[in-house]
């Protein structure tokens, strides 16, 4: 500060800063900082608050408490709105109430929907307070409020809640700003406002003072302390629905070990034990196969193509390799002129492990020398005596080359009987005998020696019989006992010498360790036959990074899964780096072909899972689910990661990754980690056809290996290896190279082509033809198939191979070898004709015993091809398929080309599973097996035998066995295989029992034995009925019989599918055949839309799925809660791109019409749009608030969002640019939708309204609510109906636009209606028809109509009007005038005038004048007094005026409504305007005149108010200005010319020719459209001036007149099933009868709606739920009320009596006498039933007395001690009126002697015990049942000791819905769970005066009885009912607990009532969600 400079520059800014702060701010300042502070504050809470869905009631405590200041906001203080220009005041500190409001207003402005109620104060009890949701502004409103405190007038939290419990208002969160917690009762009211209202309301009480946080029992109910901002968090979070049952439980749910209390971050995790590389456990058993050539060439066929494939078979189990010896070739040309015969030939011996020498009479080759190296095995050769045969030496140098003792243990020698000889030709001897005398001998001393030797595994002789020459060498037959005896005496030593206590059995493992036994010794044996691309294995095992995908790929027959078995040992046995002794790489790896179930993605996982738990020092325990596996799988991945030491890696292999399938076969990678950690390595092998590859190389981590076609070198060494195997080479000399002879081959490049060449080759028995042999193998794969498919033919015959192949390639899950042994046999009986499914089917009941001996020796052989061709190794006995595309193409190749081979199969294989269905041919497929019945359809259809399958299909036994055997999801795909196939032959039956299949499938389901009950439950003529009382009297058993149920069939069905989790969002694929479902814990479940059946399920990385959207078949879009979106291909089940698009969760997505841009929403509010090819954004909006739906228009570049502030945009897909707003809703947009037309949109809100709009014009076309609670799902179906669902469980149909069909006017056949006339009161409507005179119809509008025949002289009638009343006038086309009094049922006819020269085309009436207009040009005025005088006969009345003008015929006229002009149009296309006012005075004149106006005929005019409408044949209606002669507008719409034109309320209508009419409004906005008359229209008019809006009559050519409600939305279709609320909706694209609705009850429901129109079902009983129940004394009447106060008297089951006693819902019902009913609806009151003569046709309900009302404590239960005995009610706020019998009101009961409290206490419930005692129920806080006697006085006292137990639900959200007290001793409670819990009650002692401490919880017993909340409970005696939400009604044996009966409702149960008739026999009475009334009654059935 020395320098002056800086002095003086610090002194002026520091002047500078001291003026600022002088300065007086204005008001415009101040408010320009206000709305800067508003707008900061708005940012703040949009980005920084999440949104708070549903609706929430925010309420403010007014209590003198909250005046306080706020201590810990003494730096806030709100702008005052009233402060001056100017002014210094300092505001005032903030008290507890403005901050409140502050919170409040801030919770309103994050909220969907929100309102805010002040309480604890006197003024605007109960009344919201209108905000604008600008934070400041409204605080400034709610401040300036008055809110005085009045503790007698204040209204507390508990008015509140019973408040919304009295007028039934949902909220899903109530929010309590208060100074102190409300009440120390957790109760308020809540409970029956959860019960009865909003089962998951949230309530959160913040309270400014206190320093504890509570949680009531169930979750919902929390109170903390301290305001904050952190509450909208806590809310937005917790009213999420799907979160509060999962976070707590997500480790158990999948297996994840629990988190460490103090994580060690900084520590290394520990490792657990190593994977070291298994020992080997394959073992190789060589085989030597030792005799001469020339002579036993039938021998050693036998047993190389039959023996030892049988013997590999069975040793595969035990990890042996048998390989065979036979060196009929194999020593090449180069050893034998070295003479290495015999070194060759001993050395092979002395490898071999087992010995088999056959000796016939030859004694075989005799080497000049014995040629031998110095090794210590050939030692005994050299005192050998010479001069011995090669066949003898082999033998000795088995025994004796060794010195294994034992050696002889493991030798079989079989000697060929002699007398063989005799058989032999003499030609053919030579061959067969000694060669000489001296090998005779020396043959003979071999023999003796072998007899000698006591420890030989085997030492037998045969026979066999001379079996004749093919190919040029002798064979001999009849060896089968020869190769029995061979293969049960190798089998029997191979058990004894390797097998037994060797522990290579996977039999006798547990499942985990069989599994890695199996995996191990399947790498093992892979990775023995590798031995090829080693330079490629070395370089993919190099360049393995972490972090990395390494994908091998190539076509099939490549070597794959050997390339990675190699790959696996490679890595394993790679060396450490020098002195670190740990492997450098950990490999886990798994196999999909090891077996067949090894491709099973649950198996695979649970594989790879237990490898890498053991790498773990703590490992998790195993998960149970499918996704617990996948999400412990990327788990064990990163844990893993973590844990490896430095340089090491974790490698994880999966060969034939494209095979993994779900359970339900469907391919699947969802397992596949999105990334994967550092360190980790996965590598994958997929073929090159697999679409998987594709969307691998898409990844960006991804390594692609490709195995091509194997190198020369490659091949070489292969096909030595595999020759070598059996110690076999080819020459690959100079001159006879056979090596290059295979190499020349196309198809050597494929591995799979040289192993079946290598088998080929190994199987020929003729070195001298062997080069010979190979020339002629065909040069390619396929051609090779074809080649060993001929050998097949030739071994086994053709006809035999072709039918086994055949059959094969038919079947869908390949064949057992009792099937394909079952085919056969019946082929063979049909003595391979063409035959039929009737002739094969008796065939194979009648079919001989097939040759066994042929059949196993052409299985061996079969085996042997499947297994070459890649069939996954399987036990024998195992399934037989036609694995991979190469076998499978040859084989259609081969055969299937031959006409009727594959219908022949089809037809075979029917017959075989008719059998297997129907085993003893009694029709009743009892003892049936479950794979007949789902394969048997699949056959008949492709056998084209539709009769049969319907006869099948329609069959009760059929179906029950099915049901019995869980099959239904198979029958119903065996429905729709025939729907789709049966064409012409289809049968009306089947649809039928299809639709009783789909209606209770879920039923049939759960519980088998109910299918006799619900097809005894259809109509009484349907089949079902009658197969159901046609089943014998002892396969019955007791059931509920419906009463009264419908006697006709329900139209309207679905399939339903339960899924794990609640589902969030459905979408439809573009050709309607597949469906996605995405569940809240973020698995897609994808179905079948035709069966309903789900294919497979795909787990995304969201936390939940919140929109998914098909954007092809094969690809589908999800969106997430946590705003990630993921695209999906379907066909591999793979994921293809994953992006976080935006800030919150994702509500809606949806694709455009040309599937180019996909759009999203989200409550961030905004709406992007992404290129659908490319997947990146293309263009953005921010719409500035949370966003809850979008839509495309289906046919432009249109995109409507709908959002929270209850606005509809629609934006320009090109620009986003707004093309249109749509403002005025009542609520948030919850859903939207573009009729296919694209002019109509529909919004439906969370208020349940509906709104359709005009969007161009931004026009409403009509306003209704559909529902009760929120509208969730809005959308057109392709045919142009509405689908809508709700949170009242509904879905509903409507027509899609507006017009409410009345009725049709009709007598009898009528001719064709022309013309129509309502009288001026609207009271009467005549019709005119071509010749049937003149119809008038009094009252149209109701349901019982009069009838008036007005008879004339049978000429057609053009036109009608009304003079007065009851005079009407009518124009004949004969040029007439009629005059008729319609007054009465029969009209008197007054007189006939000659009016015109033709006929009379159109009338109009006025005051005092009648127009008629012809076709004789002119228009005639009469005066209608001359009209209206009395009855006349024929006169010539001549007209007032005549009026001349039109050119041609004059259609029609009409007098403007003060009747001083008229108006008359024709067919010279010209509209008249005529003065004729006064005209007795002055004669009318023409002016105006418009011609040519329209372009044809003009056919209708009518006036709407001053101005004028025309209607032409031109197909256009026109507004014309009278006095202008303008044309004000031009309505366009029809597609036929307009027959009549009429106008209402600022609407215009007409009607055309086809029948349809269009509605607009005046300016020319099109209201609706839709079809007024099926037949063609002639004309149409409207009543006006009715009580309840106006009515159209539209009069057709059949004669008929439809009514019509224009202005109105049709009467629904109600669709049933669901339980809960609705999440969502999607339709088929192409059907408009299919679609699918999702619910909270975690079902999803694929519909058929009705084609037919006027398939609407008769509406329930009640309106509303069904609330109340009851019966009278007798039994004679039962009553039920609903919600909406209706009152119902049933009598014999049907309904006769009904009242409206009120305008809210009917709580309770009782009857005090026989013929009075208390009913409680807003209070309650007496009714009396009147009964006339007879009471079953109808009774009256009369309102004796009021006895009590008051609206918001409302009435909850009901209890009488015994029948007509005092009543007691229980109110909602605790207290308890009596009404005594005969007693006229009640009384209002004193609690104080049964210390009940009604501040406390809740009476939720009132039961009666089986003495009499009420038992009242309140269940607050803990369960508590209170003992009651009613005295005489009215009194209530204590009848015993109340009881309270401490009960502990399962969920934080269960609660008791219903309790009951049996003997005082046991307990039974439901819960809204759907559980029953039971305990004994505790004996309390004597004398204890105060309630006891709430009993332990441990001696509840729980058990599961119904899906949902449990809604009833009843106890008789025995047996127990009860109900639940599930649709459920329930008989139990009580104890035992044994379920008895069950009975599913069409909706959730809401109440039950019991009744025990004289007879004992049991009734039911049941109501449910939808007001159906059902009687059950339980009983037999019956014919």
């Amino acid at each position: 500060m020395e320098v002056p400079v800086i002095f003086q520059l610090v002194k002026a800014e520091k002047k500078r800063l001291l003026k600022a702060r002088n300065v007086r701010y204005g008001r415009t300042t101040l408010q320009r900082y206000r709305q800067a502070l508003e707008t900061a504050i708005q940012i703040a809470v949009r980005h920084n608050v999440p949104p708070i869905c549903g609706r929430t009631l925010i309420l403010i405590s007014c209590s003198v408490n909250m005046c306080q200041p706020f201590l810990k906001a003494q730096d806030l203080c709100c702008p005052n709105p009233e402060q001056k220009d100017g002014g210094e005041e300092i505001g005032k500190p903030l008290t507890k109430l403005d901050v409140a409001m502050l919170l409040g207003c801030m919770v309103y402005s994050a909220s969907e929907r929100a309102q805010l109620v002040f309480c604890d104060q006197a003024k605007n009890v109960g009344r919201p307070v209108p905000l604008t949701g600008s934070v400041l502004k409204d605080v400034q409103t709610l401040q300036a409020m008055e809110k005085p405190w009045d503790p007698n007038k204040n209204l507390c939290l508990r008015d509140v809640v019973l408040d919304l419990l009295a007028r039934r208002q949902r909220v899903d969160t109530i929010l309590l700003l208060s100074a102190y917690p409300a009440s120390d009762s957790p109760d308020l009211g809540f409970y029956l406002y959860r019960h009865h209202v909003a089962p998951d309301f949230l309530f959160v009480n913040l309270c400014v003072d206190g320093m504890w946080g509570k949680m009531f029992g169930p979750r919902s109910l929390v109170i903390k302390c301290g305001f904050t901002e952190q509450v909208l968090r806590f809310m937005a979070e917790s009213g999420s629905s799907r979160l509060l049952e999962h976070v707590g439980m997500v480790d158990e749910i999948h297996g994840l070990p629990k988190p460490q209390r103090a994580p060690m971050t900084h520590q290394e995790a520990e490792m657990g034990p190593l994977l070291l590389a298994p020992k080997s456990r394959w073992r190789s058993v060589r085989v030597f196969i030792s005799s001469t050539f020339r002579d036993m060439h039938g021998e050693r066929d036998l047993l190389i193509r039959s023996v030892f494939p049988e013997l590999r078979a069975r040793a595969a189990q035990f990890c042996l390799a048998i390989e065979d010896i036979d060196l009929r070739w194999g020593i090449t040309e180069h050893e034998a002129q070295r003479n290495k015969q015999l070194e060759l030939c001993l050395s092979e011996v002395s490898r071999s492990h087992l010995f088999i020498g056959i000796l016939g009479e030859r004694y075989g080759h005799v080497p000049k020398e014995y040629s031998l190296p110095d090794e210590p095995q050939y030692e005994w050769v050299k005192s050998y005596p010479a001069g011995r045969s090669v066949t003898e030496l082999e033998a000795i140098q088995f025994l004796r080359g060794s010195s294994d003792p034992t050696a002889e243990s493991r030798a079989f020698f079989y000697l060929r009987e002699p007398d063989f000889l005799d058989s032999v030709p003499e030609a053919w001897k030579a061959d067969f005998t000694a060669e000489s005398e001296e090998v005779k001998r020396r043959l003979t001393d071999l023999k003796g020696q072998l007899q000698e030797l006591e420890g030989l595994a085997s030492l037998s002789r045969y026979v066999c019989q001379w079996g004749g020459v093919a190919r040029g060498r002798p064979f001999v037959k009849g060896l089968e006992d020869f190769g029995a005896r061979v293969m049960r005496d190798v089998w029997e030593t191979l058990q004894h010498q390797f097998i037994e206590g060797d522990g290579c059995t996977l039999s006798d493992c547990s499942e985990e360790q069989e599994e890695n036994v199996l995996q191990e010794s399947f790498q093992e044996l892979q990775q023995r036959r590798f031995c090829a691309r080693a330079k490629l294995l070395r370089a993919t095992a190099a360049q393995l990074q972490g972090g990395r995908l390494c994908v091998v790929s190539g076509e099939t027959g490549q070597g794959k899964t050997v390339f990675l078995a190699a790959l696996a040992q490679e890595l394993k046995v790679k060396t450490p780096l020098p002195g670190d002794p740990v492997p450098r790489h950990h490999v886990v790896a798994h196999f999909t072909r090891a077996r067949p179930n090894q491709a099973e993605a649950k198996v695979v996982l649970s594989h790879l899972c237990a490898l890498l738990r053991k790498l773990r020092k703590d490992p998790p325990a195993p998960p149970r689910s499918y996704r617990g596996l996948v999400d412990q799988f990327q788990f064990l991945l990163h844990s893993v990661a973590q844990s490896l030491k430095q340089r090491q890696s974790l490698v994880v292999l999966i060969d034939g990754a494209d095979l993994i399938h779900a359970s339900s076969g469907q391919l699947v990678s969802d397992w596949l980690p999105e990334k994967l950690p550092q360190r980790v390595s996965l590598v994958l092998s997929v073929s090159e056809e697999s679409a998987l590859l594709g969307s691998l190389k898409r990844r960006k981590d991804v390594i692609a290996v490709h195995l091509g076609p194997l190198e020369p070198p490659d091949r070489v060494a292969l096909v030595r290896r595999d020759l070598a195997l059996y110690g076999k080479k080819l020459e690959e000399s100079a001159f006879n190279n056979q090596m290059r002879l295979v190499l020349l081959k196309r198809g050597s490049r494929q591995p799979l082509y040289l192993s079946l060449l290598t088998q080929d080759l190994r199987l020929f028995a003729l070195y001298e033809k062997l080069s010979e042999r190979i020339q002629k193998l065909p040069m390619s794969l396929p051609l090779l198939l074809q080649h060993l498919l001929g050998c097949l033919e030739q071994d086994h015959g053709l006809d035999t191979v072709a039918i086994a192949l055949a059959a094969l390639w038919a079947s869908k899950e390949g064949l057992t070898e009792r099937d394909l042994y079952a085919v056969l046999a019946t082929w063979e009986e049909l003595n391979g004709t063409r035959v039929t499914v009737e002739e094969a089917i008796v065939a194979e009941r009648h079919a001989g015993s097939y040759p066994m001996a042929p059949f196993f020796d052409f299985l061996r052989s079969l085996r042997g091809l499947l297994g070459a061709c890649g069939s996954p190794s399987g036990h024998p006995g195992s399934r037989l398929h036609l694995h991979g595309s190469p076998l499978r193409t040859a084989v259609e190749q081969r055969y299937l080309k031959k006409s009727g081979l594959g219908c022949t199969a089809h037809k075979l294989l029917a017959a075989h599973w008719w059998k297997l269905a129907d085993p003893d041919g009694s029709g009743s497929f009892q003892n049936c097996k479950a794979e007949s019945l789902t394969a048997l359809p699949y056959h008949l259809v492709q056998s084209g035998c539709f009769t049969i399958l319907a006869s099948f299909l329609t069959d009760l036994r059929a179906v029950s066995a099915h049901t019995r055997l869980g099959l239904l999801h198979g029958l119903a795909e065996a429905y729709a295989l025939y729907e789709a196939a049966a064409g012409l032959e289809h049968d009306d039956a089947v649809g039928s029992f299809r639709d009783f299949l789909q209606r209770n499938m879920g039923l049939l389901s759960q519980n088998p034995s109910l299918l006799l009950q619900q097809a005894a439950n259809e109509p009484d003529s349907s089949a079902l009925c009658l197969q159901a009382q046609a089943v014998p009297q002892g396969n019955k058993r007791p059931f509920l019989k419906w009463v009264n149920k419908p006697q006709k069939a329900q139209m309207i069905n679905s399939l339903v599918l339960t899924l794990p989790a609640t589902p969030s969002c459905v979408s439809v694929t573009p050709s309607g055949r597949l469906a996605a479902v995405g569940t809240t814990e973020g698995t897609l479940h994808l179905l079948d839309v035709e069966t309903g059946q789900e294919l497979k399920s795909l787990l995304s990385a969201c936390d939940g799925i919140s929109a998914c959207e098909f954007l092809s078949e094969t690809t589908v879009c999800l969106g997430a809660f946590n705003g990630r979106l993921e695209l999906w291909s379907l066909r591999e089940g793979c994921r293809v791109m994953g992006t976080d698009a935006h800030k919150a969760q994702i509500t809606d997505c949806c694709i455009s019409s040309d599937r180019k841009l996909l759009a999203t929403v989200s409550l961030d509010g905004c709406l992007k749009l992404w290129d659908s090819a490319e997947g990146h954004l293309a263009r953005n909006h921010d719409c500035s608030c949370p966003l809850n739906c979008v839509t495309f228009h289906p046919e432009s570049q249109m995109v409507a969002t709908g959002g929270w502030d209850k606005t509809v945009i629609i934006l320009n897909a090109s620009h986003m640019d707004v093309a249109s707003v749509l403002k005025g809703h009542d609520s948030s947009i919850r859903s939207i939708s573009f009729s296919s037309a694209g002019n109509v949109l529909a919004a439906g809100s969370l208020a349940g309204s509906v709104r359709l709009w005009s969007w161009r014009e931004a026009v409403i076309l009509g306003t209704f609510t559909a529902h009760f609670g929120y509208a969730s799902a809005v959308q057109f179906l392709p045919g142009g109906k509405l689908l809508t669902g709700g949170e009242d469980s509904k879905v509903q149909l409507w027509k899609g636009h507006l017009g409410r069909f009345q009725g049709t006017l009709q007598s009898t056949a009528l001719s064709p209606a022309l013309c129509l006339a309502p009288n001026p009161d609207s009271s009467r409507l005549a019709v005119g028809h071509h010749s049937d005179d003149v119809w008038v119809y009094s009252r149209p509008w109701a349901s019982e109509t009069g009838l008036t025949h007005c008879q004339g002289n049978g000429v057609a009638v053009c036109s009608l009007a009304w003079l007065d009343n009851l005079l009407l006038v009518g124009g004949s086309s004969d040029g007439s005038l009629c005059l008729w009094n319609a007054l009465g049922r029969s009209a008197s006819y007054l007189r006939k005038l000659h009016g015109h020269d033709r006929a009379v085309t159109g009338l109009a009436v006025s005051k005092g004048l009648v127009a008629s207009t012809s076709e004789d040009f002119t228009v005639r005025l009469w005066l209608s007094d001359a009209l209206r005088q009395g009855p006349a006969p024929d006169s010539s009345l001549s007209p007032l005026v005549v009026l001349r003008g039109h050119t041609a015929g004059v259609t029609c006229c009409a007098f403007s409504p003060d009747g001083g002009c008229l108006a008359t149009g024709g067919k010279d296309r010209a509209l008249f305007l005529w003065d004729v006012r006064d005209p007795s005075q002055k004669t009318p004149c023409l002016f105006r005149s418009l011609p040519f106006c329209h372009q044809d005929w003009i056919s209708s005019c009518a006036w709407a108010g001053s101005t004028l409408l025309s209607g032409s044949n031109d197909c256009t209606v026109s507004l014309w200005d009278p006095q202008t002669g303008k044309r004000l507008q031009e309505f366009l719409g029809h597609q036929s010319p307009v027959c009549g034109v009429t106008s209402e309320k600022n609407h215009v209508m007409s009607v055309d020719r086809d029948g349809m009419l269009v509605a607009w409004d005046l300016q020319g906005v099109e209201k609706t459209r839709f079809l007024a008359h099926p037949a063609r229209a002639n004309h149409c008019t409207v009543f006006r001036d009715l009580p309840k809006g106006f009515l159209l009559a539209a009069a057709g050519s059949d004669g008929t007149v439809k009514l019509w409600k224009p202005s109105l939305m049709e009467q629904p279709q109600i669709l049933l099933g669901h339980c809960a609320a609705i999440c969502g909706a999607a339709a088929s694209p192409l059907s408009p009868s299919s679609f699918l609705t999702i619910s909270e009850d975690n079902t999803v429901r694929v519909w058929a709606a009705p084609k037919v129109e006027g398939g609407v079902e008769d509406p329930p009983p009640h309106q509303g739920t069904v609330t109340a129940l009851a019966w009278s004394p007798d039994g004679e009447f039962a009553v039920s009320g609903g919600e909406t106060g209706d009152l119902i008297v049933w009598h014999a089951a049907k309904p006769v009596g009904t009242a409206k006693v009120g305008p809210h819902r009917v709580s309770a019902l009782a009857f005090t006498l026989s013929r009075t009913i208390l009913v409680a609806c807003d209070g309650a009151t007496l009714w009396d039933i009147n009964t006339g003569k007879e009471c079953d046709t109808a009774v009256s309900l009369t309102r004796r007395k009021h006895l009590h009302k008051e609206k918001r404590n409302v009435v909850v239960c009901v209890g009488m001690p015994r029948p007509c005995g005092p009543a007691v009610l229980g109110l909602a706020d605790g207290s308890f009126l009596v009404l005594q019998p005969g007693a006229e009101s009640f009384k209002k009961a004193n609690c104080s002697g049964i210390r009940w409290y009604p501040g406390i206490h809740t009476s939720v419930d009132i039961s009666v015990s089986e003495d009499g005692i009420l038992h009242i129920w309140s269940f607050t806080d803990a369960l508590a049942v209170f003992r009651i006697e009613v005295t005489s006085s009215g009194k209530l006292e204590e009848a015993g000791q109340a009881t309270s137990l401490q009960w502990v639900p399962k969920k934080p959200s269960d609660y008791i819905t219903v309790a009951r007290l049996v003997k005082d001793e046991l307990l039974f409670c439901a819960d809204s769970d759907g559980a029953l819990w039971t305990q004994t009650i505790p004996q309390q002692e004597a004398g204890t005066e105060e309630l006891g401490e709430a009993e332990r919880a441990d001696n509840w017993q729980r058990r599961k009885i119904h899906g949902a909340k449990i809604t009833a409970l009843h106890i008789l005696e025995d047996r127990m009912i009860t109900a639940s939400h599930d649709r459920d009604v329930k008989i139990w044996q009580r104890d035992p607990m044994k379920l008895l009966g069950q009975f599913r409702c069409r909706a959730p149960v809401s109440s039950v009532q019991p009744h025990l008739q004289a007879n004992a026999s049991l009734l039911l009475v049941v109501g449910d969600t939808l007001g159906n009334v059902y009687f059950l009654e339980w009983g037999c059935l019956c014919a």
